[in-house]
């Protein structure tokens, strides 16, 4: 009996000493997610997005650990709190890549030097999550190729068959644009110059299909010599389409 109830004493002691050091460990880890989040409000304050974009990922991790402690008073606030401040990240970064990502002949990215340059707003967008990344690529995507539809008209004269290589010719200008202001800013792993292509070609097909349906180009000879310039395109831009 004895033996008996100084094991039942040590396993209570080792449990109690399990618990010391879940709560001591949940004790630190508050205070990081506190400091993290102090740290993290006047990074974006004094617009230090590459120290932001590092302090979201940590605070990231310690969101996970706290989640089972959501209704926790303390954990609850320190969230909100969190979760604005993503808000605003949100906002400013996308926000100045509406104002700098426009490709044109007079385009810059210098509207991003006052966020602590492109590749840091690039660095705040990945640790916002594959939700914020994707919403970005893709306005930034649209962004490149919104004149398309108004440069080719439905019924225009550059729109039609015969001057399909005048498309092409304007995606090549837009590429090249790209890979002199872009490329080597935004992250590879955007796969930017990629989507670029596929939604050129998607708005393409869809363009054409109407150019044909339309009835505005008779015969044989305009659609073989159209799909041949296609395919001369379709092969310079393997290189941009092809998976890593």
């Amino acid at each position: 009996n004895l033996v008996r109830e100084i094991c039942a004493d040590i396993k209570d002691l080792d449990r109690a000493k399990r618990n010391l050091q879940r709560t001591i460990t949940a004790l630190k880890r508050l205070h990081m997610l506190h400091a993290a989040s102090a740290q993290l409000k006047d990074a974006v304050a004094q617009k230090r997005y590459g120290e932001a974009a590092n302090l979201l990922d940590a605070i990231g991790h310690l969101e996970t650990y706290f989640a089972p402690f959501g209704n926790v008073p303390r954990v609850a606030s320190l969230s909100q709190d969190v979760e604005q401040v993503r808000s605003r990240l949100k906002q400013e970064v996308f926000g100045a890549f509406e104002k700098a990502s426009i490709l044109s002949e007079n385009s810059t990215i210098d509207g991003f030097d006052a966020y602590g340059g492109l590749r840091d707003c690039c660095l705040v967008v990945d640790a916002l999550g594959p939700a914020a990344r994707e919403r970005q690529v893709s306005a930034f995507v649209a962004r490149q190729l919104q004149p398309y539809r108004k440069l080719f008209p439905k019924g225009g004269e550059d729109s039609t068959l015969e001057n399909v290589d005048r498309r092409f010719a304007w995606i090549r200008r837009v590429l090249k644009k790209y890979r002199e202001t872009y490329a080597v800013k935004l992250p590879a792993k955007w796969r930017v110059e990629k989507r670029l292509v596929l939604a050129f070609a998607a708005r393409s097909r869809e363009m054409l299909l109407d150019v044909l349906s339309s009835g505005e180009n008779e015969g044989v000879a305009p659609v073989l010599t159209a799909l041949q310039k296609a395919l001369v395109f379709e092969k310079e831009a393997q290189q941009s389409v092809e998976d890593d």
